[in-house]
């Protein structure tokens, strides 16, 4: 889940120890002890990456895995999993720890083996022990540890259960730790997000509700419905409640905010949760992912399957088919421990975490360790989209999980927005890695071009038109517009890497596209391009772009000078790409009807600007950036990606924030989007 999140592409330059940070009650030679699994230290990955968003993302990831584990239980439904995944007989998983329990109920489908990995080596000490127990004790008795939490049996029994642990590493922190098994059902981060919604529960007088629902005899549907509908009211200020805090409360259950602001209708997350959940599901007689919190444990109605009576024996048998990896999913399942020629990818939400970038990667790795035939890659997302260097994948589930409108995708969790399974792409159709651009700028020449934009209102009194004032203002700093730029357009990298490049397109058109500084990002595509057009109306950024275009060699790119809502071309393009244009173009509008006109059936348009967000922004802030931003002809509207998002079938779109050279502190949002035009319509 997301406790691997952004660290969990590639392995960064080895620190060969533990940091203290990541396991802080280890003995004092726990960096002396034998490590049969490969380790890598959270606190170096974070150090080395260099992805801003990343860097933040890891950084709040890593302050949680220090302490423990986050989640003491797996937040994804393996009734739904096994449907769509379509896991069963002879599978060979590759996967996600998390909280370990989805890896034991895929057991009961008589799979070959399970190899899951994590960088929090506290989820896989978890999971460790889980194993060790199902391994060493009787149904009674481990139902007894991992049910009903009874702590005193579990220290007796511990002597027997540590000969099942898989690593010595794993025995010794388990040796230390034993104290974390007293109430673990409450345990991990996740907990202050628990107490919470207990606490709400119980002020909004909820608990009457509760205790006659878990009282149904027999458990139904249909008498939980009604139960709910005597309380609704209480139940729906309860979670608004609870709404109202929780962009505080998310960081605790593994959710960074940026994972957050990718569901539109967040606003409304946890009432129309809570009408899910006390309407669709049997909150104490099915439901073991709350069942769990609001029972203090898991019961013989509600629990895992391996912890039914009727499985135990079965995942006893074959609980030694699961192997776990402290390590990233990308470089864990290429590692010489992982067993490789996977059939199944089961990536949970992970993926939420990572820019368009890491996820290419991860993907790449993927298809270099999966079986040739039938492999599949199953996900959940907060959002809604399959994310744009994916979208050309051959999907088997593509689409939303019905809260409000239940349907095939919906589960007992009922926190995910959408659920995917797509075929495992061959090396030759996995997402295109691109090329980093690199910039240089002395800081005399950063200051000089910065007292360039400040001084635009001033080019804005003499020019006579657009185009004038355009030429005026970019002709002193084109030769350092590049590098100046990629400290503050942000969104052109996200939106490069999120186009699906390994459609291999023949026709590319940069709409507005200035220096045709994006292109440096394709010197792997550029050269198998029929033509490569960039069309701007400013001359002297153009000359730049023919220059760059003269230096690669690049005799496909061709050169057009003219209005981006007026210029017409003899056929239509596969990609159209349009970086930080439509801020700039004062008919709006027309400019992205035009961009989308010129959109070939099937192909691509590729947006990114700066932009507003009354969601996440105040009035004062979104009043400061319009202003701001004005004075350079620059004009943010949050309809600019309203308008694109309604073109076409949505492959990718994010809402990030990025600052600016000499402006500390602040930060203006900006999005990007990835829409497909459906092979029938027809471009104008």
């Amino acid at each position: 889940k997301a406790t691997v999140s952004v660290l969990n592409c590639y392995t960064p330059t080895a620190r060969p120890t533990t940091s203290r940070t990541m396991c802080p009650t280890l003995p004092a030679d726990a960096d002396m002890l034998p490590t049969p699994i490969t380790h890598v230290d959270a606190a170096a990955a974070v150090e080395n990456k260099t992805h801003g968003k990343v860097k933040d993302n890891a950084a709040e990831l890593a302050s949680l895995m220090g302490q423990s584990w986050i989640y003491n239980q797996s937040w994804e439904d393996p009734r739904v999993d096994i449907q769509h995944y379509k896991i069963g007989k002879g599978d060979r998983v590759c996967m996600l720890t998390t909280g370990g329990d989805n890896c034991l109920d895929y057991l009961l489908e008589d799979v070959e083996y399970i190899d899951t990995f994590d960088m929090n080596e506290h989820q896989n000490f978890l999971l460790d022990m889980k194993l060790a127990c199902v391994k060493a004790l009787s149904h009674e008795d481990c139902f007894a540890v991992l049910a009903r939490q009874d702590y005193a049996r579990f220290r007796a029994l511990f002597p027997d259960i540590k000969k099942h642990l898989l690593t010595e590493r794993s025995r010794r922190w388990w040796e230390g730790n034993q104290h974390r098994m007293d109430g673990w059902h409450v345990s991990g981060s996740v907990k202050v997000a628990a107490y919470a919604a207990l606490a709400a529960l119980r002020m909004n007088g909820c608990s009457e509700m509760l205790e006659e629902m878990k009282a149904m005899d027999p458990p139904t549907l249909e008498t939980q419905r009604g139960i709910y509908r005597k309380y609704e009211g209480r139940v729906q200020r309860m979670a608004r409640m609870v709404q109202a805090g929780a962009n505080h409360l998310i960081a605790y259950v593994g959710v960074p905010e940026r994972q957050y602001g990718m569901y539109d209708e967040r606003a409304t997350l946890l009432p129309d949760l809570m009408e899910f959940l006390c309407t669709q599901t049997l909150l104490f007689h099915d439901n073991y992912f709350y069942s769990s919190y609001l029972e203090n444990g898991w019961t013989e109605r509600s629990c895992p399957r391996y912890l039914q009576k009727a499985h135990f024996a079965t995942a006893k048998a074959r609980a030694h088919r699961v192997a776990y990896h402290t390590n990233t999913l990308a470089d864990g399942c290429t590692s010489a421990a992982a067993r490789g020629n996977y059939t199944r990818f089961v990536l949970l939400d992970h993926q939420d975490w990572l820019p368009e970038e890491l996820i290419a990667k991860s993907w790449r790795a993927f298809a270099s360790v999966g079986a040739r035939e039938g492999a599949l890659v199953g996900w959940r997302s907060f959002g809604t989209l399959p994310f744009g260097c994916l979208s050309h994948l051959k999907f088997h589930q593509c689409g939303e999980i019905g809260r409000r409108t239940p349907n095939a995708a919906s589960d007992r969790v009922a926190m995910y927005n959408g659920l995917f399974v797509a075929e495992l792409p061959s090396a030759e159709d996995a997402p295109v890695l691109l090329t980093e651009p690199n910039h240089t700028q002395t800081l005399g020449q950063r200051v000089a071009t910065f007292a360039r934009m400040c001084s635009a209102p001033v080019y804005t009194l003499f020019a006579r038109d657009h185009a004038a004032f355009l030429e005026s203002f970019y002709a002193a700093q084109a030769d350092q517009y590049d590098a100046y730029r990629a400290h503050m357009l942000h969104g052109k990298r996200d939106v490069m890497w999120a186009v699906p490049w390994s459609t291999r397109p023949k026709r590319v058109l940069l709409f507005g596209g200035g220096t045709g500084d994006v292109l440096e990002y394709l010197h792997g595509v550029v050269p198998h391009c029929e033509e490569v057009v960039v069309l701007d109306l400013c001359g002297a950024l153009l000359a730049q772009a023919r220059a760059r275009a003269k230096r690669h060699g690049w005799t496909n790119v061709t050169i057009v000078q003219g209005d981006a809502t007026q210029v017409q071309f003899s056929k239509p393009f596969d990609v159209v790409v349009a970086s930080y244009v439509f801020t700039m173009i004062p008919d709006w509008k027309k400019a992205i009807a035009r961009a989308w006109a010129m959109v070939a059936p099937g192909g691509y348009l590729a947006a990114t600007d700066f932009t507003t967000s009354p969601t996440d922004q105040t009035r004062v802030s979104q009043f400061l950036w319009r202003t701001v931003f004005s004075f350079d002809h620059v004009n943010l509207n949050a309809g600019h990606h309203e308008m694109i998002r309604g073109l076409g079938k949505g492959c990718a779109f994010r809402i990030e924030s990025g600052g600016f050279p000499f402006v500390p502190l602040l930060a203006c949002p900006y999005y990007y989007a990835v829409q497909q035009k459906e092979m029938k319509e027809k471009q104008a």
